[in-house]
C-alpha cells in the first residue's frame, strides 16, 4: 500500500515537473534528482515508458541521486533490441567515459556516474545509440 502511494507520488511529480523530462533524437530521460528514491528509479521508468510523452521507439533512461553518485537505470523495447540495440554495452561505455561504471542486458541496464555528469552522459549516450541503431545495423 505504502509502496503504491510512493510510486503514485513520483508519477505525479514527473507529470507536473516537465523540466525533469528530456527527449533527445535517440533517447529519452527522466531526471528524478533527489526527489525520486534511487532504489525506485528503475520501477518508475518501466511504468512511464509506455505513457506520453515517452515513446517505445527509443530507450528510456532514469537518473536519481544517491548519497555519493547518480544512479542510472535504462530500459529498451523488444523492437529496439531486434534492431540490434544492446543497452548494456552502450550504458557501460557511456558511464566509463564519465568516470562511472555500468552494464547490464540488451533490454535493461544500469550505471553509477558522478553527480553533475547527467546531461553530458545523456548527450553521449544519444550519440552512441544513433550509431548503434540509427544506421540500421547490429554490432
Amino acid at each position: 500500500q505504502e509502496y503504491r502511494k510512493t510510486i503514485s507520488r513520483y508519477l505525479n511529480w514527473i507529470q507536473t515537473n516537465n523540466e525533469s523530462i528530456k527527449i533527445l533524437p535517440y533517447v529519452q530521460a527522466i531526471n528524478g534528482g533527489t526527489v525520486v528514491d534511487d532504489r525506485m528509479i528503475g520501477t518508475i521508468i518501466s511504468i512511464t515508458y509506455s505513457t506520453k510523452p515517452f515513446s517505445l521507439e527509443k530507450p528510456i533512461i532514469g537518473f536519481a541521486i544517491s548519497s555519493d553518485c547518480v544512479k542510472v537505470s535504462a530500459r529498451a523495447s523488444p523492437g529496439l533490441v531486434k534492431k540490434g540495440l544492446n543497452l548494456g554495452s552502450l550504458i557501460k561505455e557511456a558511464a566509463e567515459k564519465f568516470g562511472g561504471a555500468g552494464g547490464g542486458h540488451n533490454i535493461a541496464a544500469g550505471a553509477q556516474i558522478p553527480i553533475g555528469t547527467e546531461e553530458a552522459f545523456l548527450q553521449h549516450l544519444n550519440e552512441l545509440i544513433s550509431k548503434n541503431i540509427g544506421e540500421g545495423h547490429a554490432d
